[in-house]
């Protein structure tokens, strides 16, 4: 039998639920009960499951084990062996105390991240950092990026480069008019409403071919035969022009 220590409020709630869930929330809880996150004493059932935590009562009569989702409480006749053992809290406080170096709590780390301790994991690599801040591991392990040199946040790296663009544009004697850099006459004239720049008619320009390239092709063939023969005569009329002079000239 498996006593499961439940909060009073929750107890009526359970009982409104249909029983097929009911059985199904049971045995979800007992998976996470039974799962391997917490290392520490085990309790060894004799269908064979394994129940890791820290044993608060043991008994003639009964075994009662805290694990990281709950207390679970198990007759001593039900308990095959029990293991005593240490669990990852209580290992990383040990491995903490001796550790000095930055590599030292950068192990550290590594360690707590495969034992799924997220915040001490960060924790260890926060401690890196105040020893060594250009520590590559730890500082990718935080998510931070280099930049010119330096380690930052991404955010503070993307702030950066905004201020680096500016002052080289201010170094090129541009100025910032709205969401671009422009020269100063450009903005004298934006600011008077004056548009028709030749980079703007350029622009304007091939959107426009590439429109009638899309909706017209047909239109467009025709332009460019148009504009081959037109160069090819105009070439023609030029080397012709020099021979007929020269024969007027003879007569």
């Amino acid at each position: 039998m498996i006593s499961v220590n439940i909060a009073p409020n929750r107890v009526h709630m359970l009982a409104m639920l249909p029983l097929r869930a009911r059985g199904l929330l049971s045995g979800l809880a007992l998976l996470l009960l039974c799962a391997p996150a917490v290392r520490g004493d085990v309790i060894v059932l004799d269908d064979g499951r394994r129940i890791e935590g820290i044993i608060q009562i043991q008994n003639a009569k009964i075994v009662r084990i805290k694990t990281r989702y709950g207390e679970l409480e198990f007759p001593r006749a039900d308990v095959v062996t029990i293991e005593k053992g240490k669990t990852s809290d209580q290992e990383y406080a040990e491995r903490a105390a001796v550790a000095k170096t930055a590599e030292d709590f950068y192990e550290l780390g590594l360690w707590a991240k495969q034992k799924k301790l997220t915040s001490k994991a960060k924790k260890s690599m926060r401690r890196v950092l105040k020893l060594d801040p250009m520590h590559v591991g730890a500082n990718q392990f935080l998510g931070r990026v280099l930049y010119k040199g330096d380690w930052m946040t991404p955010e503070e790296r993307d702030l950066r480069m905004r201020e680096d663009h500016a002052a080289e544009m201010l170094e090129k004697g541009l100025v910032r008019y709205r969401e671009r850099w422009v020269t100063p006459l450009e903005k004298e004239k934006l600011e008077a409403g004056l548009v028709l720049f030749a980079r703007q008619r350029e622009a304007a320009g091939r959107r426009v071919v590439v429109d009638l390239a899309i909706h017209q092709p047909f239109l467009c063939c025709c332009f460019w035969i148009f504009f081959q023969v037109s160069r090819r005569v105009t070439v023609r009329l030029k080397t012709r022009a020099p021979g007929a002079e020269s024969g007027s000239t003879q007569k």
